[in-house]
């Protein structure tokens, strides 16, 4: 017996694809063969906004200290100020200004998933182990918990200072030995 949900959806496909099949069959041949020479020419936008970053390897460790293990400097794309982050890091110059500073997510709230091949930010409510309740407090971590930061390269950057979520300078990694050519 077929489960009702998967009939219907079943049909509910069935009925899309035939109108998107008859709606491309209206379409003239020309047209088409426009529209991808038109896009054939068109460069990426992504190529143009790839910059210099800082690829900081970094490891959490269950006493909320911060260990280094590489730091390079490579073409790439820094990552997004997490508004809602509770961890900071702050670039300084040679001069002691700031550079640059983003809010990132808390190193600890970072969890392999169960095949461990793919990581999760925000660990789960709640799982069943064996049939039994794995209570929300429990920490699921193995650490130290690997991370990378990739951060905005500046040429007169002398470190990066990464805070923790009470604004308490948690290490603060060197990066004026780190050159990339232009």
């Amino acid at each position: 017996m077929y489960n009702r949900n998967w009939l219907f959806y079943t049909i509910a496909f069935s009925m899309l694809s035939i109108s998107t099949l008859s709606s491309c069959e209206k379409r003239p041949t020309e047209s088409l063969q426009q529209d991808t020479l038109i896009l054939e020419n068109k460069e990426s936008p992504l190529e143009e906004k790839t910059s210099k970053i800082y690829v900081l390897d970094l490891a959490y460790n269950e006493d909320k200290t911060i260990e280094l293990f590489t730091k390079e400097a490579r073409q790439g794309y820094p990552d997004q100020n997490y508004e809602d982050g509770t961890y900071s890091y702050t670039i300084i110059s040679l001069d002691n200004q700031i550079l640059h500073s983003a809010n990132f997510r808390d190193p600890s709230l970072i969890e392999t998933s169960l095949s461990g091949e793919e990581p999760a930010i925000t660990p789960p409510q709640s799982f069943v182990e064996n049939g039994t309740p794995i209570q929300e407090t429990e920490s699921l971590s193995t650490y130290p918990i690997d991370f990378v930061l990739l951060v905005p390269y500046f040429d007169n950057a002398e470190r990066v200072d990464i805070y923790d979520d009470l604004s308490s300078l948690v290490t603060s990694i060197p990066v004026s030995d780190i050159q990339m050519g232009s």
